[in-house]
């Protein structure tokens, strides 16, 4: 039981004090935003690849390399 608290506060923080105190926020909140982030990033790079991907190979080596 104890080992389940401790993982729920350290994935979700501790629910009482994280309005007050922003180090007690745990690391799915600090999670989702960045990953959001990464999905929204790449998904954004595969269309760019895939569009110019039609006017040649040169054009999708002059995009995907910034990509990476």
């Amino acid at each position: 039981m104890e080992r389940n608290s401790m993982i729920r506060s350290f994935l979700l923080g501790s629910g009482k004090s994280r309005g007050t105190d922003p180090s007690r926020v745990g690391l799915l909140p600090l999670m989702l935003p960045m990953l959001l982030e990464h999905i929204l990033y790449s998904t954004v790079n595969l269309l760019d690849v895939l569009f110019i991907s039609h006017i040649s190979d040169h054009a999708v080596n002059s995009v995907s390399v910034p990509g990476q």
